[in-house]
This record gives structure tokens, C-alpha cells and sequence, in this order.
């Protein structure tokens, strides 16, 4: 059984290649169209909300890069960036709602919030809600007066309330993977972070916590790699030194057979599948994947197992492909 979405319906204005598009969620969702059709900057927008929620506003607009949308702007004209979305968080509360925002440019050229709204429905059938514009900031939530500030979304400011916490956690757990084959290949440094990196650069951390939390982790990780590359019989992160780890990887069959080779070693499309199930299986679950072209460097005989994964991962979370 699949989980329920979090994140039932967003809507995009004016988001880099985007004008106007709304997309309603199932679990797994993939996302299919030909190049230019607006798949990655929809991804880009899932990136961008959860850096909203984890970072000052301005810092997560310059992380994610010019999101304007360039059909729309002119020289005299930039219209606002327009984001809704549905949700229904599962846990702990068990109630839905609505959140959107709009982001444009100030008088001076800068980055300015000009209107934000949330409403949540409560069990009982009350709602608990908060609206803003630029500096003006209206709720019925008791005891919450927040100075706003155009250059700051409110919702990581009032997330303390409990009827909002749920959907800054979600949101804020989101991520998003363009899996780099390289970069799994290559020595890491140790990092403490919950979730896999965007690109997987911190996938033997994550492996390595996952294998002190569950001894069967690397019998898993086989069992799901070999219909996809046969005879893989141990996957090892190693401690290099104090501050350096790297992955190992035995492979049957192969003239070395029974030694540990460096992940750099094998092929792209084994390192690609192999963080693409570091992705699925990771231990806490990201509350949203979204996985960019989990395609590329699979052989097209072994994109099955591909979605196979994929569902296993719609088991436990949400999953946009």
C-alpha cells in the first residue's frame, strides 16, 4: 500500500520556464513530456520550497538561481511568482489545508513577499489560519504577533503553533535527486545530515547509518541491485584515515572476483541505481523524492526493477519522478 501523498496539488505562476500549471499528485507521480516541457523547473520548484523552509528567503532564491519567468518578464515588467499548494499531512495530526505565497520585485529591485496565506482544517471543523501582505500580518491563532518582513516568508516564523508545525516539517523534509554516478565513486567526507544529498555526494555517510541500524542493510541493497547488475555480493563504506570514507564493491564473476574494488571502478549505471536505492530506502524517510531521469545510465532491460524500487519507496513516502 502506497502512502498518502503530504502534498496533494501545487500551482506554479510564472516559475522560470512555467506561466501557469497545476499539477494534482498520485503516489508515485511521474512526470513525462519532451525536452523544454518544464519537468526539471517543476523539480526546481520542490527544491525551492524547502529551502524556503529551511533558509532566509533570499538565500534560498540565490541557491536556486533566477526563477522569473522569462516569457512573461520584460524590460519594464517582472510579474510576481505565484505558489499554491494542497496538503494533507498524515502525521501527527491528521488534517489538511492550503498554503500559497507571491514573491516580486521591490521599488529598489529587490526580492519582496508581497502576499502569503495559510489555512489549516482542524479534526473538529475549525480552521486555524494566517494571512500577510508586505508587513501586515493578520491570524486567529492565539498569541501570535510576529513582526513580518517583505524579505521573509512567515510560516517558518510561526511553525511553533501546532497547527502549522506539521507542514513546515514536511515541506522542509522535501528533497530532490539528480543522482551523479562520479560523485558516489569518489572519497567522501563524513557528514551527520539526515537525508542524502541531491546528488549523493554524502551517500556513504548514509550508508553507513543505515548498516548500524539494520545488519540486513547490505543483504537488502544487493538483493535490489541484482536484477539490475547480476552478481553484486557485497556494497562496503569504508573509513579512510579519520576524516575520509569510500565505497567498496564486490562483484562475482569478474577477473578480480572476491575483491573489494573502489565504487569508482564500476560501471555509471550501477552507481546510479545504487543511489537511487540509497534514495528510496533511507532511514528517516524524506517526507517527498523526487528523482530526476532515473533513466539515464540504466539499461533499458533493467528499468523495471528501476520502478519496483520506486514503488518501494511510494510505500514509505512520497514519490515524484
Amino acid at each position: 500500500m502506497t502512502q498518502q501523498p503530504f502534498l496533494q496539488k501545487l500551482t506554479l505562476r510564472n516559475f522560470r520556464s512555467i506561466r501557469s500549471e497545476t499539477v494534482t499528485f498520485a503516489n508515485p507521480l511521474f512526470l513525462v513530456g519532451r525536452n523544454g516541457s518544464g519537468k526539471s523547473n517543476f523539480l526546481r520548484a520542490l527544491t525551492f520550497l524547502s529551502d524556503c523552509m529551511a533558509l532566509p528567503l533570499l538565500s534560498a532564491f540565490s541557491k536556486n538561481g533566477n526563477l522569473w519567468n522569462s516569457h512573461a518578464s520584460s524590460s519594464f515588467y517582472t510579474p510576481p511568482i505565484h505558489i499554491r499548494l494542497d496538503f494533507q499531512p498524515s502525521e501527527p495530526q491528521n488534517y489538511g489545508g492550503r498554503y500559497n505565497f507571491s514573491l516580486g520585485l521591490s521599488a529598489t529591485g529587490g526580492l519582496e513577499v508581497i502576499r502569503e496565506q495559510c489555512v489549516v482544517h482542524g479534526k473538529e471543523g475549525r480552521n486555524t489560519w494566517f494571512r500577510r501582505t508586505k508587513t501586515e500580518f493578520l491570524t486567529n491563532a492565539p498569541g501570535v504577533t510576529p513582526a513580518v518582513n517583505p524579505q521573509s516568508l512567515a510560516l517558518p516564523v510561526v511553525a511553533g503553533v501546532a497547527e502549522f508545525s506539521p507542514l513546515l516539517d514536511a515541506l522542509s523534509a522535501m528533497r530532490v535527486y539528480a543522482i551523479k554516478p562520479s560523485v558516489l565513486g569518489q572519497i567522501q567526507e563524513p557528514n551527520g545530515n539526515f537525508f542524502l544529498a541531491g546528488d549523493g555526494s554524502n551517500s556513504v555517510s548514509i550508508l553507513l547509518k543505515l548498516f548500524r541500524q539494520d545488519a540486513g542493510t547490505m543483504g537488502r541493497l544487493c538483493e535490489l541491485l541484482a536484477p539490475i547488475v547480476p552478481g553484486i555480493t557485497s556494497i562496503v563504506p569504508t573509513p579512510i584515515g579519520n576524516n575520509r570514507l569510500l565505497l567498496l564493491i564486490t562483484q562475482a564473476g569478474r577477473k578480480d572476483d572476491g575483491v573489494l574494488m573502489d565504487a569508482a571502478a564500476m560501471s555509471d549505471g550501477t552507481l546510479s541505481a545504487l543511489g537511487i536505492i540509497i534514495a528510496a530506502i533511507q532511514d528517516p524517510a524524506p517526507s517527498l523524492i523526487a528523482i530526476e531521469e532515473p533513466e539515464l545510465n540504466i539499461h533499458p532491460g533493467a528499468l523495471e526493477a528501476i520502478a519496483d524500487i520506486l514503488n518501494i519507496a511510494a510505500q514509505r513516502t512520497q514519490v515524484v519522478v
